[in-house]
């Protein structure tokens, strides 16, 4: 009996021993992303990827590289496009579980993934003195992609002359799980030393943000594909504003569109017919030939439209495929002599993620080469071809987007923004009302038709401010059009086809009502 139970004890300890030797920080095939989250603003970050380019063996250690990044390094009138990412360049994996970052000095951060409960060892020290320790204050079980797991928390306390000190990282961990790495991390090419947040065009400037992993299933995620039933839902509405300039300081519209969903036929997952309300009031500019001098015509729309909408297989965008490596820097597609780089933030709205994106494109007139991007002025910034942002709410679609071309000083501008929006429960934004004048609004909702289903005949009446109307069919064709001369006008609909048709009244003002008729 006691050798059985020797056994059974020495089997515990080599299969616990067996355990604790597989942690380590990054798994040999997973690839994953993580959002970066600050004490002020815990809802947003730097969407960051973990993505080894090559593994060196050196002996008995591994030495695994990172995709390289842009950065800005002084005097700035150049980029680094071969920078190192948010981890570093690399990490260097020993045989016994001790894995070693490097930091922008050089300096070494050390994490000790076979560490058990209460482990103290110094992670790294930074400029001035201060040493970080890190322990390990819990092994837990999780679940990690939907699968067990056991994930192993470290936190960090700072320490100068023997002694705990206040400081921001305390407020940090890093925590690893047995079978995925890092479930938690730093930016470890600042770490210890930058305290202040900056951040740069592209979206890797210092910052001590705490990154969390995301769901595997993030990698996959489609930005493009629309969640239809959610987005058109009936009663959902949103408000746009939308302008554009022909160049910096001439403007060209200005637009505010209000759009109610009225019905809804989901055809199919892919495929989705909204009736959608929209009122439209706007600006236009156009300019008379002399520099600085344009005129302007206001307007404003009543409309029902059918918003017919695809999930386009052939038109994804995966997040993976999207976001390679972290901020990439690649030959511009229409315009090889040219580099476009791009920048990514995530954020949540409605209990989905928001994925912002930027991109740009430096001229030709720069020259490039495979280490950097440079412009001839030293000091000045560089003259743009093109640039452009976007937001995208997962499963809903743009929320946001601007975009310029040109050179420096000519370029021209257009940008939209869902400045208010309400998806079930979910609201968000200010609702305003558009800025419309009350005796056209008035006119606009007096507009009736009667009596609708109709057979035979059917009376129009509006008000003064219209002036003409015509009627389409549904595939666009126009049936029938006249102008009102005082407001009210019949139309004989004996020989039409049952249906339904859309009758479009125009106002003298620039506005347009449709309204459906249904004949019988």
């Amino acid at each position: 009996m006691k050798h059985i139970l020797l056994l059974l004890c020495i089997t515990a300890y080599i299969g616990s021993t067996v355990q604790a030797q597989n942690w380590k920080t990054v798994p040999m095939a997973d690839t994953v992303y993580f959002r970066g989250a600050s004490v002020d603003n815990p809802g947003s970050g730097n969407l960051r990827v973990i993505w080894v380019s090559d593994i060196e063996e050196t002996g008995s250690d591994s030495v695994f590289h990172f995709y390289p990044t842009i950065r800005e390094p002084a005097p700035y009138h150049c980029l680094d496009t071969l920078a190192p990412s948010w981890l570093g360049s690399k990490f260097i994996r020993k045989p016994d579980g001790a894995e070693y970052y490097f930091n922008s000095f050089g300096d070494t951060i050390t994490i000790r993934t076979h560490a058990v409960e209460q482990e103290r060892w110094i992670l790294a020290t930074d400029t001035s003195g201060i040493v970080f320790e890190g322990t390990v204050t819990g092994i837990e079980a999780q679940n990690i992609d939907r699968s067990p797991d056991s994930v192993k928390t470290i936190r960090i306390q700072a320490y100068q002359n023997g002694l705990p000190v206040e400081h921001l990282y305390n407020h940090r961990v890093l925590q690893l799980s047995r079978e995925h790495g890092w479930v938690k991390a730093l930016d470890f090419y600042r770490f210890p030393n930058h305290l202040e947040h900056h951040q740069n065009y592209f979206g890797t400037g210092t910052d001590t943000n705490q990154y969390t992993r995301l769901a595997w299933p993030f990698s996959y995620t489609d930005i493009n594909r629309i969640d239809f039933q959610w987005r058109y839902k009936p009663g959902n509405e949103w408000i746009t504003y939308s302008r554009s300039s022909y160049q910096v300081g001439v403007p060209a519209s200005v637009a505010t569109r209000h759009d109610s969903v009225m019905r809804t036929i989901v055809v199919n997952p892919e495929m989705v017919i909204a009736e959608v309300r929209r009122k439209e009031a706007g600006t236009r500019y156009t300019a008379d030939g002399f520099p600085g001098q344009y005129t302007s015509e206001s307007y404003f729309t009543v409309d029902v439209f059918y918003d017919t909408q695809y999930n386009n297989s052939g038109n994804t965008r995966i997040i993976r495929h999207t976001l390679y490596p972290e901020v990439p820097v690649l030959p511009d597609i229409n315009d090889p002599g040219r580099r476009r780089f791009f920048a990514y933030n995530l954020d949540s709205i409605c209990g989905r993620y928001v994925v912002r994106l930027s991109s740009g494109s430096h001229t030709g007139a720069y020259y490039f080469d495979s280490d950097s991007l440079c412009w001839g002025n030293f000091g000045i910034s560089p003259g743009w071809i093109d640039a452009s942002s976007e937001t995208v709410l997962l499963g809903f679609g743009r929320i946001k987007s601007s975009s310029s071309s040109g050179e420096r000083y000519s370029q021209s501008y257009s940008s939209t923004d869902y400045v208010y929006f309400k998806l079930g429960d979910c609201t968000y934004g200010t609702k305003t009302h558009l800025d419309i004048s009350d005796l056209v609004f008035t006119g606009l909702e007096s507009i009736r038709i009667y009596p609708n289903p109709a057979k035979g005949k059917v009376t129009l009446k509006a008000d003064h401010h219209s002036e003409h109307v015509s009627v389409t069919d549904m595939a666009g064709k126009v049936i029938w059009q006249q102008k009102i001369s005082e407001g009210t006008c019949t139309i004989d609909i004996q020989s039409w086809t049952k249906g339904v048709y859309l009758v479009q009244v125009h106002g003298k003002t620039g506005y347009k009502v449709v309204q459906k008729l249904v004949v019988q």
